[in-house]
């Protein structure tokens, strides 16, 4: 029982340690400032942190007005973007921009656009990334928006959600181990306890009235 109770507690060790690294090699966010105006071009050199794919997107600032900053984001994408790995161009997976059709509803209107509670801003591409390669990304400016430039726009490379969504998976299923080895360690722990140490057993002690012959 006493290598039970090792075995399981290093096992639970171990996988706290994997969950610590699994969530901290995928909260990361690459993020520099951009300007939404006529000839405005930036160019940036990186390295990404682990192999997996990779979300190249547009955000501003958010404010209650969205419904107007969506009629904004329908007009097409903000920039353009491309993407060197080692000097070599990569082909990226673009998104469908939004299609406005006035007096036609339908879900095309959406296209890349991204609504969220602090921020708002277009998906641009998806790419497969090597955090053994080096990275340049170009993006210029290809429809200047002076209502959104006031919103300080960035452009921003994170994980794809589909990745985030399989550590999430991963992280759940480590932490239910880590709960069961713990269980384990912990029960191991107290029968060993009881075998090396286990009650000693009461004397007989002479009842009232008995007497030796």
């Amino acid at each position: 029982m006493k290598w039970t109770a090792v075995v399981f507690g290093a096992l639970t060790a171990l996988m706290l340690a994997t969950t610590a690294w699994s969530i901290g090699r995928g909260d990361r966010t690459l993020a520099w400032p951009i300007q939404l105006r006529d000839n405005y071009r930036l160019q940036r050199q990186f390295h990404i942190w682990r192999n997996g794919r990779y979300r190249i997107s547009v955000y501003c600032s958010s404010s209650p007005e969205q419904e107007r900053l969506k009629k904004l984001l329908q007009g097409g994408n903000l920039v353009k973007v491309d993407l060197k790995e080692n000097g070599i161009a990569v082909l990226l997976d673009y998104f469908p921009e939004p299609l406005f059709r006035p007096g036609i509803v339908s879900t095309a209107e959406w296209g890349n656009i991204v609504l969220g509670p602090n921020e708002v801003g277009q998906d641009i591409a998806d790419f497969s990334g090597d955090p053994s390669k080096q990275y340049e990304i170009t993006c210029s400016t290809i429809r200047s928006v002076p209502a959104l430039d006031e919103m300080y726009p960035k452009l921003v490379i994170r994980l794809d959600p589909l990745e985030l969504q399989r550590d999430l998976e991963v992280n759940l299923s480590l932490q239910l181990g880590i709960v069961v080895s713990a269980v384990f360690a912990l029960v191991a722990s107290i029968i060993y306890v009881s075998i090396r140490n286990p009650k000693p057993n009461q004397s007989l002690q002479p009842t009232a009235g008995s007497s030796d012959v």
